[in-house]
This record gives C-alpha cells, structure tokens and sequence, in this order.
C-alpha cells in the first residue's frame, strides 16, 4: 500500500467563564509539534443554505481558512507539499474536543483548500485520492482497538424496513430484499473467495439485533464476534434525545424506536475482544448532534463511550441511491486494505459532484491513529508486489514471446503428440491455453455428463531452457490483474522448488510452498499453512493457483517425491490448480498422468514474425526476411536467442550473421559478467568447452559436480584462482545452473551445443571423433543429443568437405536419420563455407534430403514434416521441384490408392515453398517480375498462367529448363499474393472457389488459414473455408469428384491451422439439431472436431451418433479417431441401449470395433458396417485398424486385459499396430 504521512490537527475547547475560546494545535509525522497554536473563530451561520457549487467551494475554503491560519496554514501546505513530491498520502485527522458538541456539529467534511496559488478552484480536502481525511476521537478509557487479522471478516447486515415506515413517519421503505439480493450481488466474489461472510438478521428487533451482537452470530454464541456490523435503515434524531434507530417489532412488524443509549451500553459491556472493529450506520442524522446542548451524536457516543474503534453515519438527510453506492465502494476498498480512513476517501471520491453536496454527509469517526482495521488482503497485497516487480513487469509488455503448445489431456500420452504428428492438435498459445484451462471450475463443482477435464493440475514440459519460467512470470503477472479487477479471483503464487531436497520428514513440498510464500509475504505464507490444514473445510478455504517451477534443479529421487507429493495434493485440494514447468526428460508421466499436459513447440515463423511485430511493426517484415536469409530461422525459434537476433539485425539492416555469431555474443554477454581475472588465457571459455565436451560425449546432460571440478581444475592448471569462485560466477552468469545439491548443467541448450563443437574442433582427433559421433546418429535419439553440435560444427570448420562426406557415407549406408542431419548442417553453413563444398558432394547430400520427402524413403511423417521445413531454408531447383510435387500431387500411397501427403508435411511444403519465393532471393525475382497485383491470379485466362497441376511433375535435369522456370514464374506469382498477407485474401477467395484447379485451390486454403489477422476476420475465413466443405451435393445422381474431394480435405486442413476457439463454436453450429450432412462433408467435419479438440458435449453426441449409425467405415473411423484424441473423461461417458439401461462405456464400444465383435442395439441407433474392398473375408480391417490405433490414446490396464489375449489370433495387418498401442498404454502407465 502507498506510504501515508500524518498530520494531527487537534481542537481543544477552553471556558473563559462566560464563553468559550478554540485553540488549534498541529502534529506532523513522527509526533513533532508545530511550535504555533492559533485560535478558531466560530460563527453562529456557519450551516447556512449552499445553493451551488460555488457556494460550496467558498464555505469550504473559508472554514478551512478559519480552521488553519498564520503558522498552521504554512505547515499544512508544507506538509501537503512534501508528501506530493515523495507521491505519499497525507493522513488528515481531526481531533475534535469529545465535550464541545459545536465542534462536532460543524460540516468539516466540506473542507475546501487551494495549493494552486489562485490558478485552480478550490477542492474539497475529503475527495482528494491524495489525502485520508477523519474526525478522530482520543480516548484515555479504551485502546485503539485490536487489528483484525482472521479472514473472513464476519460482518452483522441489519436491515430495518418496519411495515408502517410510509403511513406513520412519511418515510421511504427501505427494500429489505432488494438490498439483501444486492448485498449478495456484490460481495458473492469476496464470500467465495473466503475473504468476507455476513449474516443477515431475520428481523431486525432491538432483541433480536441485542443478541446477535453479544453472541457474535445467529445461532448461539460464537467463539468469535462479529467483526463489523452494518444498520441499513431509518432514523430520527431529536435536539434533546438524540437519534434514535427505527427497528422492527418482534411480533407486528411495526416500528419500535431503539435509543442511542442502548447502543451505546450494549457495546460498553461487551468484552473488547468481541466488541465489533466498525459500525456503519446507513441511516439518516445518526452523526447529527446539536450545537447548544450536550453530545448526543450517535456515531460520536459509540466512539468516546461505546469502545467502538471506528464509527461511520451520515450527519444529514442522503438519499438512499448515493448511500448504496457510497457503501459499495467503501466496502470494496475497505476488504482490499483495511484502512478506513482510505477507503471513506476513495467512496467519496466515488460519489462525488460539485453541484451537490451529498458526498460530505457521511461521516468517519475513528480512534485508530492509523485508521487500520483490518490487515490487508494479503492475496492483493502480493498482487501488488507482482505487479509493481521489475521481473513480472517486463513480460507483460512487446518483449514477452509467446510460444505454442499441443495440449494431451488428462490420462493421454503426450508422447503420442511427437510420435504421431498427424494425430495432434493444433498447436495453440500457452498463456491462452493456460488462461483457459485455470478459469475452468474445478472438478466438484463441474457436473459429469458430458464435460471435459477432471483434473486441476497443468505441466508446462518443453525442452530445457525453453521459457517455462517466463511464461509462469507472464501468467502471474496476468492473475495479478485480474485479482485487481475481482478480488475474488485466485492469485498465481510463484514456488520455487529449488531446496525442496533440503526438506526433511512428511509434508516437505507443503513447507516448501509455505516457505517460498512466506519469502514474498510472510502473512501469505501464513495463510497458505492454514490452507493445509485438514481441519478446514473446503468452502472456507481460499483459492490460489500454485505456479511451480525448477524442477528440473533437484535431484533424481527429489524430483520422484516431490512428483507424489504433488499428486496426493492436488487429489486432496480440489479446489486449488497447480501449474507445473519441467522438461520433457525429466517429467514424471505415469505418476501425474492425471495432469493437463502443455508441451511447449519451438517458435513457428508465424510466431517469429508476430514477435518482431510486436517490438515493431514498421519495417517488421523486412527485418523477418533478414532473420530468413541470414539462415536463423532455426535458431530464432529458441526465445532466448530470439530477442538477441531481433536486436541485432533491427540495429543493422545489412547485418550478416550467421548462427555461430549468434551463439557466440549470447556467450560473449554472459562472461562479460565475469571479473576480469577470468578472461585471462581464456579460463573461463576454456574451462566451458571443456565441461560442454564431457557432458556430451559422456551422454550427461547433467554433470555431477566431483566431475566438473575435476575438469575445471585439469583446465586451471599452474593458474592462480579459487575454482569454487569460478563455478559460482558461471553460474551466477547464468551459464551454468545447479541440480540439486550434486550436480549442474548448461542453462541454454544451443550455448551448451556450441562450446561442446568449439572444444570438438580444437581437438586433434576431431575426424575420428566426428566419424564415431555420426555413427551414433543412427539412433534417432543420439541424433537429437548431437545434431546442434555438428551444426555448430559446420559453421566452424575452414573446410566442412570431411563432415559432410562422413554424413554422405552413412546416407549411402541406408540410414534413415542423416539425411534430416544433413540438411540441417547445410542449413547452419556460412555461405563463404558453403561454396568451398565440392558441387557433387553438395548436389549428392541434397538429392538425398529430397528423397526422403517421400514417403517410401521416409515413413516417419514427422521426420518427412521437419525435413520440409529444412529444405525450405534452402533455396535449390530440386527443392523446389520435390516441394511443388508434395503439395499438388497425391504422393502418398495407401491401400485405397494414393492420396494427399498428411496435413502437416503438406503445410509443411506450402510454407517452405512461400519461403524460397519470398523477397530475398535475387535471382528468383530477377527472373519472374510480374505485371501488377492484377496479373498475379492464375486464373484468369493468361496465355502464360497455366495450371500449376498441368505441369510436369518428373524429376528436374541438371541444368535448369525452360519449362522448369516457367513453372517457377507460375508458383512465384502465387506466392507473391502469399506475401501480400491479408491484402491478397480477396485472391486466395477467389481462386479457392473459382479455379478448376485443385492445387491452386488447396495453396490458397493454406494460405487463408496462416494468414495473422484480427479474429473477426478469421471468422470470416473459417466461414469460407467451412462452405467449401460443405457446398456440393453428394448424392447417388451426382457423386463428388475426387479433385473437389481434394479440395474439401485441404480446407479441412487449413482449418486446423485457425485457433481452436475460432473454429469450435462454427462446428458446433453446423452440427447441431442432428443436421443431415453429406457422407464426404461428414468425414472431413468429423476430422476437424478432433484436430481441433472441439470436446463440446454437442460435438461429441454428433460423433457418437455417426461412431453408431453411420455404415461407412472411413466415417466410422474418423468418428472414433476424434473422440479418442479428445480424451477429457469422454471415453466414460456410457452409451445407452435401446431399452434405456446403461450400456458400455465409448472407450468399451471402441474396444469391441477392434475385436469384431458383435453390438448391441444402441439408442442411439443400429451398429452397420459397409464392407471395402481391402476387407479381408468379410473382415473390416481398415476400422479394426483404426479402433486399435485410437485406443492408443485412451485404453487402459483393462484394455490390455480384454484384447490381450485375443490379439494373437488377429490378421498381421492388426496385430503390428496392437503392439505399438499396447507398448503406449504401459509406457504411460
């Protein structure tokens, strides 16, 4: 909370023996007296009739000048001056005489001053945001009260609305219900937040209101008293009697006048520990005293003779409407802070107009010096700490970079998300994904049929150093600002897991939350203890988002107990989410197969190009096509590096860099850190290669620290330093980070591949060292360990002939794996290096990448989808040729004959090839200048814009056709409207629905769906492309043609690149009400809900419905395939029979598909089949097939059971992809 300077101003009344004089004394902060005492000159019209604005100004300011004058006047502006400049609040307290009842009958509220010379009006000093302004009691009977500490605060809602209120007294009702359902309106946040309760009194008699206050509850007496107690209601006040409450009889409903004194005395006998902290009375005059006869103020006499450390009423007659919202957002502030004189500040503020004068009726009596009643919210209070941190604040602005994710459901191998790349989902934001997974109700209050998740516990895997820990920052910095806007909502609270293996005995993740918290806020820490204790029940229990990182910094057999610990208590707290970072090797998967699994995707260009938009929108482009030319693309979708290579080519448009440049000033800012004695010789460089090279060769990605300070003492040598001092400057560096208390490792991957290639290159058997090192890369797992380092390697070498020939060999050898290898190194080759390759050599490496584009050369999508991406930084005619074939040509062969390359080769393609024929290479664009924006659809008839599908799809000669660079003109004029962006989405609409062919028209889906634009637009598209699907007929007089089929597959296809959130509600639409839908939209529909995850229950009971009723087998799977991607519960959700009873469960049905047994009569419908003519005796193996491989992603111990044991007797055709199912669903245990 801001820092607050105090400013006493003390009137005290003086007998003269025949009238009275008012002296004024005045305290500033730290209990110095200004050395002054003025005398206050009263006036008998000093309450007269304000009819404007002005008039209101002029009284205030008038009184403030009689209140301060000569000395005082020049402190108070001194006071008010220096607690500007240091931007605190000045605490203004009034302490008025307890024995002068003129005093207190004086509007002080309607203070006015002017510190603007004249230049400005004067202001009223109660409004002011700057200033805490009070009537403050001093008291030698009672202390200042004690600090309420417990939440909730507990709160007595008293409304009297008596039944004769209009025919006796001519007064308004009050309402009773409409305020009750108010009261519960808008403090439902704060009550489920368990930071505030009320009970509201059943009828509000003077015993009814008597006991509920000396018990502290309705029930019985309660152990402990109400905190506040809030009277909405009438009252009148007489000058002899004073006010007087308008209760409600007991029996007849009717008024019951309740005295001031009764008040008064009930508060003095209770003890102070249960007399209540506030009272707020929302009731006409109950501050009005009158100014010749003795105090009769109620809110006074609560406060000098009740006990009451703060009393609030109003000193006139207010309308109900500005008492209702003056007691809202006094109540809003006052939950947050505590503070009471601030918060009657700010509501003031609130209700402010100058015209009138209702805003000073409400009047704040207190005896607390610093206005504190309750301790501050301490969820708010660390929010504001988040917030205001230089380390939260950074990402909350253009240097955040977000990232993708593909999301496994709870239960699901996220494995299956890499090994089988056609099957995943799209990849879509963390921190929405985040955002969306943490505001979903946590699994109790969720009903079951048909909805998703039951899980509260999210993982964040990637590999290391892949920005888990940034993206935990950013999201804490946003749960910050939602807890400001909705106090209600639950804070994401930063744990560090680091020390968790220091903790000894049962409960140690628990204290190690506990001390991590209390580290950023002992009374949270506090507070979350009390959130462990068993005793508490769930409802009362506050509600947080536990944001743990660093677990990859602990030991083996730590990180397994900390994973258990983990387990047991997000099973336990249901009510609170977890959110988890770890690495993909070192994540716990059969112990939290429970969780929401987030696996973080290395930077796509779209999302390279959306982050230099951020930082800068003009030029971005440009500054995108030189991160593409220099060859970083691969290294810019590292986060880390990212930032470093946009700031490195955004101050240098003619920069030239290459990726060892990179890798090697990242390293050059982190030693620079170091102190100059480690620069010396090149100790600490030398001593990093060193270490870089053992933990590689020795397959470590973690190094035990007796072995690391082995090697740095060899590289020390006769040298004079302390190698405990330059192990912990590197790290300090954040070069190196600890693991445990036993181990380290590199913290940035490609720093860590670099320094293992330096130390490589300077060894002397570095070729029999690269020979082994490329034998090892036969496995697709060392090939992962060593591919940035022979990269790096190849940026390094003078002469990169032998690395090469070594990776040429092992191609020739018939390996699957180095051919990606190769082309990758390409890739990282400097241009000066990459002349110095023999042609033939060069040409050999290159052919070979292109034919494992194919998918007899190639069976690994995943492998053929990042071997096109590679080739695509490389601008060669026979990539460009294979490229062009890959995306307009059925290449794939399958057993229904050949098809379309999966989705995520055939994207992969398109954006290669939109790549090579973007602006940057020369020699491209020299040779195929266009005529205008006009001439660039192919389309329309030009003699010299033939078909891209009509050209000749054979393997290119070596020297470059005519025809060859025709076609490259023809792909050119394409791509250019490809990179006009959303200028050029008039032209891909049109040549989607208007080309007769079907090439084009799958290039601009592509194209439609990659385009970054407002999502109001890309509704827009998502409409476009969902017509297309939709638009013919399919019927038995006028069957779909294979080329629109085509067609309707790659806008289905381009779909999945559109966010998940913009796609799901139109599918939903489109399959509602059980809308008859042709066979071939159905399929490529039934496709989309599972690529795009649309686990609605609408969607589900359609795909349930053709998983049932559909006989076509292609239908049947794509039906099964999707609900089996989804996962999220819905493989339990039970089908029903046709009687009515509970049938099998979906993932049960799906069992049965994969044994061929009979079903059941459903209600939703028959179980039929269509044979095909790949069916074996009648046998339908491509729906077994496709049962068995989605169950992959949902069976479980008893799917193994069940189908087991059958299996051996199975076609081969179904017994090859059980194993690999039945091998997924142990792994994932």
């Amino acid at each position: 909370m801001q820092a607050i300077d105090d400013l006493l101003i003390r009137i005290r009344r003086h007998s003269t023996g025949t009238s009275y004089v008012y002296g004024v004394e005045m305290w500033l902060s730290g209990g110095r007296r200004v050395h002054a005492e003025e005398d206050l000159q009263l006036q008998d019209d000093q309450v007269a009739p304000l009819r404007s604005g002005a008039d209101l100004a002029n009284y205030g300011l008038d009184l403030f000048n009689r209140l301060l004058s000569g000395r005082l006047a020049v402190a108070f502006q001194q006071a008010w001056a220096t607690a500007v400049s240091r931007e605190h609040l000045l605490r203004v307290r009034l302490a008025l005489d307890p024995h002068a009842p003129e005093l207190h009958a004086i509007p002080w509220e309607l203070l006015h001053f002017d510190d603007s010379g004249g230049l400005a009006p004067p202001r009223p000093l109660a409004t002011d945001g700057r200033i805490a302004f009070s009537r403050y009691i001093e008291s030698e009977t009672f202390e200042e009260g004690q600090l309420v500490e417990e939440r909730p605060i507990r709160l007595l809602l008293v409304i009297a609305d008596p039944s004769d209120l209009a025919e006796r007294w001519n007064l308004q009702p009050v309402g009773r219900e409409s305020e009750a359902r108010d009261m519960r309106t808008r403090f439902s946040g704060l009550i489920s937040a368990g930071q505030f309760s009320y009970d509201l009194l059943p009828v509000a008699s003077p015993e009814a209101l008597q006991q509920a206050i000396a018990q502290g509850g309705l029930e019985g007496e309660m152990a402990r008293g109400y905190d506040a107690v809030l009277f909405m209601g009438h009252a009148l006040h007489h000058e002899e009697h004073g006010s007087r409450l308008l209760l409600e009889d007991g029996v007849t409903g009717r008024t019951r006048l309740y005295p001031a004194e009764a008040l008064v005395s009930l508060m003095q006998q209770l003890p102070a520990q249960r007399r209540p902290t506030l009272v707020m009375l929302i009731s006409c005059n109950t501050a009005q005293t009158a100014s010749n006869r003795s105090m009769n103020s109620l809110a006074a006499q609560l406060v000098i003779s009740g006990g009451v450390p703060a009393v609030l009423a109003m000193q006139r007659i207010i309308e109900i409407s500005l008492a209702r919202r003056f007691t809202y957002h006094l109540s809003d502030h006052l939950l947050r802070d505590g503070v009471i004189d601030v918060a009657v500040n700010i509501a003031r503020q609130r209700v402010y107009t100058a015209e009138d004068m209702g805003w000073s009726i409400p009047t704040l009596y207190m005896r607390s010096a610093d206005g504190r009643l309750f301790a501050p919210n301490v969820q708010l209070e660390y929010v504001a700490n988040i917030l205001a941190n230089p380390d939260y604040l950074r990402w909350s602005g253009p240097e955040f970079i977000e990232a993708g994710v593909l999301v496994a459901a709870p239960g699901q191998s996220w494995n299956l998300l890499r090994t089988r790349p056609e099957d995943a989902p799209t990849s879509v934001s963390v921190l929405e994904t985040l955002h969306r997974l943490l505001t979903q109700p946590p699994p109790a209050a969720r009903p079951r049929k048909g909805l998703v998740s039951q899980s509260n516990l999210i993982a964040v895997i990637g590999p290391p150093h892949s920005g888990q820990t940034t993206v935990l920052q950013r999201l804490a910095y946003d749960l910050a600002l939602r807890v400001t806007q909705n106090p209600s909502n639950p804070a994401g609270i930063m744990i560090s897991l680091s020390g968790y293996e220091s903790q000894r005995g049962a409960g140690r993740l628990e204290r190690q939350i506990v001390e991590q918290a209390s580290i950023a806020n002992p009374a949270l820490g506090d507070a979350i203890c009390d959130l462990f204790r068993p005793q508490q029940a769930p409802a009362q229990r506050a509600r947080y988002i536990f944001l743990l990182d660093n677990l990859d910094s602990l030991p083996a057999q730590a990180r397994l107990d900390l994973v258990h610990e983990l387990a047991a208590m997000s099973h336990h707290l249901v009510q609170q989410k977890f959110v988890l970072t770890a690495s993909q090797e070192n994540f716990p998967t059969q112990i939290l197969n429970r969780a929401h699994v987030l696996v973080l995707q290395p930077l796509s260009e779209q999302q390279i190009l959306r982050y230099v938009r951020q930082r800068e929108e003009r030029g971005s482009y440009q500054i995108f096509c030189q991160i593409r030319d220099n060859r970083l693309l691969a290294l810019a979708s590292d986060p880390s590096l990212l930032a470093m290579i946009y700031a490195r080519v955004a101050g240098n448009p003619q920069a030239q860099l290459t990726r060892n440049q990179v890798v090697q000033e990242y390293l050059d800012q982190a030693l620079s850190l170091l102190t100059s004695r480690y620069s010396v010789g090149h100790v600490a460089r030398s001593s990093l290669g060193a270490l870089a090279w053992y933990s590689r060769w020795n397959h470590l990605d973690q190094i035990p620290l007796h072995d690391m300070f082995r090697i740095l003492a060899e590289t020390r040598r006769e040298r004079d330093y302390s190698l405990e001092d330059l192990y912990h400057a590197l790290c300090e560096a954040r070069v190196l980070v600890n693991v445990g208390q036993n181990a380290a490792r590199f913290v940035n991957p490609a720093l860590h591949a670099y320094c293992a290639a330096v130390a490589l290159a300077a060894r002397p058997d570095m070729n029999e060292r690269v020979s082994d090192i490329i034998s090892l890369c036969s496995s697709p797992r060392r090939q992962l360990w060593w591919e940035d380092v022979l990269c790096a390697l190849a940026g390094l070498l003078s002469d990169p002939e032998p690395l090469f020939a070594h990776l040429a060999a092992a191609i020739r050898a018939g390996s699957y794996t180095h051919a990606l290898l190769a082309a990758r190194c390409l890739e990282a080759l400097p241009p000066e290096q990459e002349v110095r390759l023999p042609t033939v050599l060069r040409e050999e490496l290159l052919d070979a990448c292109v034919l494992r584009l194919r998918a007899d050369r190639e069976p690994s999508a995943e492998r053929r989808e990042q071997m096109a991406t590679a080739l695509g930084r490389l601008s060669h005619p026979q990539v460009r040729h294979e490229l062009r074939r890959i995306l307009v040509e059925r290449v794939r062969e399958t057993s229904s004959g050949p098809r379309y390359e999966y989705t995520n080769v055939r994207i992969a393609a398109a954006r290669a090839l939109r790549n090579i024929y973007l602006p940057g290479h020369v020699e491209l664009h020299q040779q195929t200048q266009t005529r205008g924006v006009d001439d660039l659809l192919l389309t329309r008839g030009y003699e010299d814009m033939a078909s891209l599908s009509n050209q000749p799809s054979e393997q290119p000669p070596a020297n470059f056709s005519i025809t060859n660079l025709r076609n490259d003109r023809l792909l050119v004029r394409l791509m250019q409207i490809w990179e006009q962006g959303t200028a050029g989405r008039g032209e891909f609409r049109h040549i989607l629905r208007y080309s007769p062919h079907p090439p084009e028209r799958a290039l601009a889906a592509f194209a439609l769906g990659d385009m970054i634009d407002s999502d109001q637009r890309k509704v827009r598209d998502a409409r476009q492309l969902l017509r297309i699907i939709l638009s013919p007929s399919d019927h038995a007089a006028m069957q779909i043609s294979d080329d629109w089929e085509d067609t309707m597959w790659a806008a289905a296809d381009a779909l999945t690149l559109f966010e998940p959130t913009l796609v799901e509600p139109l599918l939903t639409i489109l399959v509602r009400g059980d809308r008859a839908l042709p066979n071939s939209a159905a399929q490529q529909l039934a496709y989309l809900a599972g690529r795009v995850r649309a686990a609605n229950p609408t969607v589900i009971r359609w795909l349930m419905q053709l998983l049932i009723t559909n006989p076509s087998q292609t239908i049947k799977s794509k039906a099964l395939q999707s609900l089996a991607w989804m996962g999220m519960g819905i493989e339990k959700e039970r089908l029903e029979l046709s009687d009515g009873r509970p049938g099998p469960t979906l993932k049960q049905v799906i069992q049965d598909i994969a044994a061929g047994r009979e079903m059941r009569r459903f209600q939703l419908g028959m179980f039929s089949v269509n044979g095909r003519t790949s069916d074996r005796e009648g046998v339908p193996v491509y729906l077994r097939r496709k049962a068995i491989e989605a169950l992959a992603w949902i069976g479980d111990a008893e799917t193994l059971a069940d189908l087991g044991k059958h299996a051996s007797t199975w076609p081969l055709e179904l017994r090859e992809p059980w194993y690999q199912t039945a091998a997924t669903i142990r792994e994932r245990g």
